[in-house]
């Protein structure tokens, strides 16, 4: 099955620049899908949440089998590519690797950005935890936390020091075939905040896959989506 995938993304007004990224990469074997969101800490966020996917989506066209711990091993690689280069960036991202093939598929995270399953635009079922200060005891994320100062504090995070593997969940294939991954400027202050997205202070960016679609697109402001499809 093909899926294809609507980004969307916009700049935050309080941002310098938008440091969201999104990817797509399909072939016969798979679909990966990826969103990074870079922190303002480090001068060069946006061009290493990009690199990143780069690197991951160049170790990925080679995977012999698709999985959740050869994901892991190419997330890793792609983040040894780029500690010398950018030792100050810290981001957080999410992915969802898709084998039609075996009717099974891995979402994975690490910080605030999510993957969820979709019903519609306005019911989704998020399957990564969030890694934030706000909810460090592993509590699932309520919109109580969303209001707590702590939320932008990751304890989970894609940095230059060493690399974190991201939580891994398991997903089925065999209903539901639409897809989101979000950053949490949209998931948390436009969906669960209920904040216009033309009055959003952060990046806000989502990635939706669906089989409905006849094309892939991008409405985004900057130069931050990558799509490889053969």
């Amino acid at each position: 099955m093909t899926l294809h995938g609507e980004w969307t993304s916009k700049k935050g007004p309080s941002r310098a620049e938008n440091r969201d990224a999104g990817g797509l990469l399909q072939n016969n074997q798979m679909t990966l899908a990826v969103v990074v969101d870079a922190s303002e800490r480090g001068p060069h966020g946006a061009m290493f949440g990009r690199l990143w996917i780069k690197n991951l989506f160049i170790r990925a066209t080679d995977f012999v089998e698709p999985n959740a711990t050869a994901l892991v091993q190419a997330m890793e690689h792609a983040h040894a590519m780029l500690r010398s280069a950018y030792p100050s960036e810290v981001a957080a991202y999410s992915a969802l690797l898709l084998r039609h093939d075996l009717g099974t598929g891995w979402a994975l995270g690490c910080g605030d950005c999510r993957v969820g399953k979709a019903d519609s635009a306005d019911s989704i079922d998020w399957l990564t935890p969030v890694h934030t200060v706000a909810n460090m005891t592993g509590a699932p994320f309520t919109a109580e936390h969303a209001g707590m100062p702590e939320r932008h504090t990751l304890t989970r995070s894609l940095k230059a020091k060493r690399f974190v593997s991201p939580d891994v969940t398991v997903v089925d294939l065999s209903s539901n075939q639409q897809w989101v991954l979000s950053t949490d400027g949209y998931w948390i202050e436009h969906l669960m905040t209920g904040t216009p997205r033309d009055e959003l202070s952060d990046d806000a960016s989502c990635l939706y896959l669906t089989a409905t679609a006849d094309h892939s697109c991008a409405d985004t402001d900057c130069d931050n989506w990558q799509l490889i499809s053969n």
